[in-house]
């Protein structure tokens, strides 16, 4: 059962806050149809048997895919499914790839201090900007460095987390540092999610690492 809508926040947030927490919508191989939580933003969120469509009011599901919009056991993922309700128009850059999806609670961690950097051009805050809101991006110190991480708010309105470690720092346990630093940050009850893509089995070591868990996977595209 969708869990009520509480004010300011995307039921979707609620989900995900329970299934890091170990309670998870029931595997039954049904799909939930959800409101998006960014104007022209859509997305699918799977879970264990259980999935969430979040689309734009009243927008249809083509007829053509309409038996995979219904089906948690990987219809809800099928890149058929993604394709009729991006349209035909999608460019390359309008579908983000299918994710892992991991979250973390706050930690209490002594930690280096993330300094917050308006000053960074960076590929991964430029590629952020587009897709969340409130982007910021920080590093572990006051001077130029190319290893970023970026937070934002993101899926379901929650807060997201993305890093980028420059070659030369990668390695040495920087990555975690940062996230651990991150989670360290948070408000006791407060949760961070990322979304990561399965084949970068570098940076799934690294959030695993630093404490995430995974919790289902996620798509994002813009609606046509």
């Amino acid at each position: 059962m969708t869990p009520p809508i509480v004010k300011g926040m995307h039921p979707l947030a609620t989900i995900v806050r329970d299934a890091l927490h170990g309670q998870f919508p029931a595997g039954d191989g049904l799909v939930e149809r959800l409101p998006a939580w960014r104007p022209g933003l859509e997305a699918v969120v799977a879970f264990t048997g259980h999935g969430y469509l979040c689309l734009q009011d009243d927008r249809p599901v083509p007829a053509a895919a309409k038996s995979l919009s219904h089906d948690a056991f990987g219809g809800l993922t099928d890149p058929r499914l993604i394709t009729a309700l991006a349209g035909p128009d999608a460019g390359r850059h309008d579908i983000d790839s299918l994710d892992v999806l991991l979250a973390a609670g706050a930690s209490d961690e002594p930690l280096p201090h993330l300094v917050l950097r308006t000053d960074l051009a960076h590929p991964r805050i430029t590629f952020a900007r587009r897709w969340r809101d409130d982007v910021r991006a920080l590093t572990t110190t006051t001077g130029p460095d190319d290893s970023v991480v970026v937070l934002a708010t993101g899926l379901a309105g929650l807060t997201e987390v993305s890093i980028e470690i420059a070659p030369r720092s990668r390695g040495r346990g920087n990555g975690t540092a940062m996230l651990r630093a991150v989670r360290a940050s948070l408000a006791p009850e407060e949760i961070v999610v990322a979304m990561v893509a399965p084949g970068n089995a570098a940076s799934l070591r690294t959030f695993l690492a630093a404490g995430f868990t995974p919790v289902g996977g996620a798509q994002v595209w813009f609606a046509p």
